[in-house]
């Protein structure tokens, strides 16, 4: 799905991190403090468990309130963030299984100035014509 309007509150709230210049700390657990951190979370707890050896250690990040697991790098704070848009979601099976929990995805974008973003946008949306020009011919062609 490409950019809409009902992606708004995602990058209101996107925006609200951005200002209060939220610190991106890397963290360096072992497997079992991992665990202990996301028990209650049985994906990442699958994650770690089959993807972190016995005994080594891994990546965690902390922003604000959240803490997630992730290889990194970052920004040093949300701040550097100058614009964000959210660029599409989709709905995906746990490891790509259908008996699997149905998992929501939303993929964002960053751009360095608003002008960037801009452009990115005007783009976005000349493909989404171009798809839906291709879809009707198509659809006339089965017709």
């Amino acid at each position: 799905m490409f950019y809409s309007l009902s992606d708004k509150p995602i990058e209101k709230e996107v925006q609200a991190i951005i200002k209060k210049k939220q610190k991106f700390e890397r963290m360096v657990v072992t497997k079992e403090e991992a665990l202990e951190m996301f028990a209650d979370n049985p994906f990442k707890v699958k994650i770690l468990s089959t993807k972190v050896p016995d005994g080594s250690r891994t990546t965690v990040y902390r922003c604000g309130d959240l803490i997630d697991l992730c290889r990194g790098p970052h920004l040093s704070h949300t701040g550097k963030v100058k614009a964000f848009a959210a660029a599409k979601h989709s709905a995906a099976y746990w490891l790509g299984d259908a008996e699997n929990d149905s998992l929501q995805r939303v993929y964002g974008i960053t751009f360095p100035d608003k002008k960037q973003l801009k452009v990115w946008r005007e783009m976005m949306e000349k493909v989404r014509d171009i798809f839906i020009q291709s879809n009707r011919h198509t659809q006339e062609e089965d017709q």
